[in-house]
């Protein structure tokens, strides 16, 4: 029987929960990453520490070190600078 792991991971904390996912073999191999935009202006705007190629590598790394790893989102829309030219 897998354990469910955590429920929300913070960009920052993804290196720790790789190992932790890797190390455990009781624990499921799946990783919720909540994105407020695609928009690097829009996330500079919203004062947030990562950048649309920062999730890609974080996507990368997770599927090579936790082979069917399952990734999973909330987007979150509606924040009042985004505009038509935001939306990759």
């Amino acid at each position: 029987m897998k354990v469910p792991f955590v429920k929300y991971v913070m960009v920052e904390s993804v290196e720790d929960l790789i190992e932790a996912v890797t190390g455990l073999p009781k624990v499921c191999e799946h990783v919720h990453l909540p994105l407020q935009s695609g928009s690097e202006r829009v996330l500079k705007a919203m004062h947030r520490t990562y950048t649309p190629e920062k999730y890609r590598k974080i996507l990368q790394r997770l599927r090579e070190r936790i082979p069917g790893v399952a990734v999973s989102t909330d987007l979150i829309v509606g924040f009042s600078l985004l505009g038509a030219t935001d939306i990759p």
